[in-house]
């Protein structure tokens, strides 16, 4: 596979990087919802954190709509499959979100939560995957 080099501006390339490090909390955030579920008691804990990543999600967004709003022609057309797949794993992770919300309500299982939990780090994992494309091919 040949390895394109995309003319980014120095503002795109920190947004590169600042949305992959919000991406990469948001995992993080995920797994450590994943593995307390489990734990006895802790539903207030878990909706504090699901509070935390419906925030880390939302600063994602707009982080990526800025980046993908602040692209050129030539850009948007060379990075057109990591937007369209960052685009869909956006619509899942906020399905999935929605789907936790729900899981959250009255007496969640805890079984249940670790593995949606699981699934939104999954899925925020593959976009950070997308951004390390970005940020590989993006050159001054």
């Amino acid at each position: 596979m040949e390895h394109k080099r995309i003319k980014a501006t120095k503002q795109q390339r920190d947004q590169i990087r600042s949305g992959d490090k919000l991406a990469d909390d948001n995992r993080k955030q995920t797994r450590k919802m994943a593995k307390d579920s489990g734990k006895k008691d802790n539903y207030g804990q878990l909706n504090q954190q699901q509070y935390h990543i419906r925030n880390q999600i939302r600063k994602l967004e707009q982080e990526h709509e800025q980046l993908i709003n602040g692209l050129d022609a030539t850009q948007q057309q060379a990075w057109q499959e990591q937007i369209r797949n960052m685009n869909q794993l956006r619509q899942q992770l906020n399905l999935q979100q929605q789907q936790m919300d729900d899981e959250l309500k009255g007496n969640p299982d805890a079984k249940r939560v670790a593995e949606r939990a699981r699934e939104m780090e999954r899925t925020t994992n593959e976009w950070r995957k997308q951004y390390g494309i970005l940020s590989s091919q993006a050159e001054y």
